[in-house]
């Protein structure tokens, strides 16, 4: 039961990962324009991207990511998991079992450039010791019933 409660994000986890850091590429001062937000479409094809790279774990902004996190725009804000991203600077923290080689196709990755078109600067870092915390919101499970066993 433990291994699922960790596979479905209910407990804290720590490991060798990748924190990436998202934050304005240029100063809203050098533009003249407002510093950008960081559109859902845009975090989930990071996610997806991320995903295809193995990632096990992952938290956005001190909201862990599971396989039913919700990401969505409302009223021109980012929300993740039916919370508000903050303003920029905007961090993720990934655990992988590979987190040399997820930083490898992080770096090389066209999403970078992708962010660069939004005004949107992402930055890798690589980790011996990265934590995340648990998913901290109830999980809502249909159709599934307690088994019992008969005696």
């Amino acid at each position: 039961i433990d291994q699922m409660k960790e596979e479905v994000g209910l407990t804290d986890v720590g490991g060798k990962g990748v924190i990436l850091n998202i934050e304005p590429l240029f100063s809203e001062e050098l533009l003249g324009e407002e510093v950008p937000t960081l559109q859902p479409e845009l975090l989930m094809r990071l996610i997806n991207q991320l995903n295809s790279f193995g990632t096990s774990q992952m938290e956005i902004s001190n909201q862990r990511v599971i396989t039913t996190t919700a990401i969505r725009e409302v009223n021109g804000e980012t929300y993740v998991n039916n919370r508000p991203l903050p303003d920029l600077p905007i961090e993720i923290r990934i655990i992988s079992d590979d987190a040399v080689k997820l930083f490898d196709q992080m770096k090389a990755s066209k999403i970078i450039d992708d962010f660069a078109e939004e005004n949107l600067s992402i930055t890798a870092k690589l980790k011996n010791k990265v934590e995340i915390s648990a998913y901290d919101r109830q999980l809502n499970i249909k159709k599934m019933k307690q088994y019992k066993e008969d005696s």
